[in-house]
């Protein structure tokens, strides 16, 4: 979970003072590259103020998210249709990861009528956990699952591919096959596309 207050410039020396009492605590943004460096000035941002579980989430308090790539897409849809939105993959709140992410934006008014922001709520998804607590529950098959974002351009639509099948079984049975069935879901103003592989375990 995650607070994202509209924090104009004339305002940042006295959010940074405010918000000093955390260790290490700026304002920042993301650099070509995914580097988080110190944000350079500009007429407003939306830092990250709240994120929980903080000892997962430290990395990223006082982030302007309106600067990492994907986010800011989204953020600005929720703003224009006044809906809930899900971004595209992302790597944060880890840079380095090299599993993704999926964030969910909620616009917060000060006065709705007047459309006066006062900025997100928003909610991480780490999608390799959400599919394997999903498929936690299921029976166990020789399946192989693909997510990708058809919302996305071509280079940024791979999600997550998920693997079936034990450790301990023959590889040769863990290759997935030329058979495939596919689905196109709709979630949070995103096009989505979940992609299910019979492996030769599933065949033998």
């Amino acid at each position: 979970v995650a607070i994202i207050p509209r924090l104009p410039d004339a305002e940042r020396h006295r959010f940074e003072q405010a918000a000093g009492a955390l260790a290490g605590f700026r304002l920042m943004e993301v650099g070509e590259g995914w580097e988080i460096r110190t944000a350079a000035r500009r007429s407003q941002y939306y830092p990250v103020l709240v994120a929980e579980p903080q000892a997962r989430n430290a990395a990223i308090l006082g982030l302007d998210l309106a600067t990492a790539p994907g986010l800011w897409e989204a953020m600005r849809h929720a703003l224009e249709t006044g809906k809930m939105t899900v971004s595209g993959r992302s790597r944060l709140p880890d840079p380095q990861a090299e599993l993704y992410t999926v964030w969910q934006f909620l616009p917060v008014y000060q006065d709705e009528a007047k459309g006066e922001l006062k900025g997100f709520a928003a909610l991480v998804f780490q999608v390799d956990r959400l599919l394997k607590r999903s498929l936690a529950q299921a029976p166990g098959s020789d399946i192989d699952l693909e997510l990708s974002d058809s919302s996305a351009t071509e280079d940024r639509r791979f999600v997550y591919y998920h693997r079936a099948g034990a450790d301990d079984q023959p590889a040769r049975y863990r290759n997935p096959t030329q058979i495939r069935w596919s689905s196109l879901l709709e979630a949070g103003q995103r096009t989505w596309t979940l992609s299910a592989y019979a492996t030769y375990g599933f065949v033998a």
